[in-house]
């Protein structure tokens, strides 16, 4: 019989923080789910780590390595749950997330997607601030030609809505932003008041490229939601659009100093 929830995780050389992620599945309070690891041709110890488990609820795929968006799209395709989870091999889930989602998605069938606030953690693991998101449909819609106010690692979505609305797309940057815009046009989305979900950055290395690429990716996203899904535009919408394209001049340092500033709380 098939699981009601299938937990997608991306791994790649993930050895490092991968028991953190594995285990804070594996002891969810909700027991209905696979834990689906997207092996992405890892060259380390993750395999050995996700083998290391014999919970029969894990399954590991593994493909040559190609990159975070075509191991999202492998574990879409391989999903045997109604419901598709998300979590990232460097972040954690609450214990009752999966409980407290099902519950949500189960009451509510035309919403298509939930998301929660995100805890921020540091690679020691520490918190280092919370990332809360507007939590109903109307408020989600007007944020999301702003800033993506669905945060990946925290959703769980209906596996068929996101196979109708064409599974992640490899041409954007930001394909997890891409997504939630087209199953907007299926349905509505909901964000649980309550971190559900840490999310891990990286605070001994600023990748300046990377930096760089995610705020192109997010112009481009902004773009995409105003011209292809008929978002309306609006001044704060393209004072963001503004602000961001002088910041693509900036430093890296300073770009990421600016992002935790203006986008996490302190825990």
């Amino acid at each position: 019989m098939d699981p009601t929830v299938s937990v997608v995780m991306r791994v790649f050389n993930a050895e490092r923080f991968l028991r953190e992620a594995a285990e804070s599945v594996l002891a969810q309070t909700y027991a209905d789910f696979e834990l689906l690891a997207i092996n992405d041709g890892s060259t380390d110890a993750s395999v050995e780590i996700m083998r290391s488990y014999r919970d029969p609820r894990v399954r590991i795929v593994t493909q040559a390595n190609g990159g975070k968006i075509a191991a999202a799209a492998r574990g879409l395709a391989e999903a045997r749950g109604r419901y598709v989870a998300i979590l990232d091999a460097d972040d954690r889930s609450a214990p009752a997330r999966l409980e407290r989602q099902v519950a949500y998605l189960d009451a509510h069938p035309g919403t298509v997607l939930v998301g929660s606030a995100l805890g921020i953690i540091d690679e020691r693991s520490a918190r280092v601030g919370t990332r809360r998101y507007p939590a109903d449909d109307a408020a989600i819609r007007r944020a999301i030609t702003i800033y993506n106010p669905l945060g990946h690692s925290s959703l769980m979505y209906r596996r068929d809505a996101a196979r109708a609305a064409g599974g992640y797309d490899p041409r954007y940057v930001l394909e997890d932003w891409d997504l939630s815009l087209r199953l907007l046009q299926l349905g509505k989305a909901a964000n649980l008041p309550d971190v559900l979900s840490e999310y891990r950055v990286r605070t001994d290395s600023v990748d300046a490229r990377l930096i760089k690429v995610v705020l192109r990716g997010t112009i481009a996203a902004r773009a995409l939601a105003h011209r292809a899904y008929g978002f309306p535009r609006s001044l704060r919408s393209l004072a963001v659009d503004a602000g961001q394209r002088a910041l693509c001049l900036a430093p890296a340092a300073l770009v990421n100093w600016l992002c935790f500033k203006v986008f996490y709380r302190r825990a």
